[in-house]
């Protein structure tokens, strides 16, 4: 599987290019906010955010 990662400041337009390139290319677009900032404004700690970035990595490969 193909894998882009975007990076970029905050308001940049990363989501959207990120959406732009997933329709696109018809691949899944993981957007990491949505695994770091838990309900209630809470935050996932440093080892559990890295833990989901490693299993969105090695998703198909």
């Amino acid at each position: 599987m193909e894998k882009i990662i975007v990076i970029g400041i905050s308001g940049a337009g990363k989501s959207v290019l990120s959406r732009k390139i997933g329709q696109k290319l018809q691949l899944p677009v993981y957007h990491l906010d949505a695994f770091f900032h838990l309900p209630g404004g809470e935050m996932l700690n440093r080892d559990a955010f890295v833990a989901q970035q490693e299993d969105i990595i090695t998703i198909n490969g």
